[in-house]
């Protein structure tokens, strides 16, 4: 139990670090891009059928105010390699500042220079995460297998709290 509070204090530390981090680049972002989107789920390695969860936060398209919404839910896998079904349990509408927020937060934090997969080789089955985030024509996607990786850790909490 000590070594799990560490673990936990640890990645908070580094979480909070990581937010009050100045960098040059993020401070200079002053618009949403159109295409912003974040993608976040979580999975259980190995175990089918699993109810996981998800988040989908996607621009709304033609809206004036620059709006996003957020959608989040079960996805259910029922066999390897089959099908998904997203089942939405809560749809909320962010604003235009929410959203840049949690752009600039990403680029921060450096999300887009991340590696596409981090994974402990030596644990089989486990516990995953995949996030995903499309600015400007680009998509960078991360997938993390029984490792936490601090950029990722610190955005699920914002967007824990953007939930509330």
């Amino acid at each position: 139990m000590r070594d799990v509070l560490v673990s936990v204090l640890a990645v908070m530390l580094v979480c909070s670090s990581l937010a009050y981090s100045q960098d040059l680049s993020a401070k200079d972002i002053t618009s949403l891009p159109n295409d912003f989107a974040l993608s976040y789920s979580d999975e259980l390695i190995g175990i089918v059928p699993a109810e996981n969860s998800y988040i989908d936060i996607t621009r709304n398209k033609g809206a004036s105010d620059g709006s996003c919404t957020l959608v989040s839910g079960i996805l259910s896998v029922f066999r390897h390699g089959g099908p998904k079904t997203k089942d939405p349990t809560l749809t909320k509408r962010l604003t235009k500042e929410q959203c840049l927020e949690l752009y600039k937060d990403a680029v921060r934090m450096g999300f887009f220079e991340l590696n596409n997969r981090y994974t402990d080789e030596k644990v089989s089955g486990g516990y995953g995460v995949t996030m995903s985030i499309t600015a400007d024509g680009k998509t960078q996607t991360v997938k993390a297998i029984n490792v936490q990786v601090a950029e990722i850790t610190a955005l699920i909490t914002k967007l824990q709290k953007l939930m509330k």
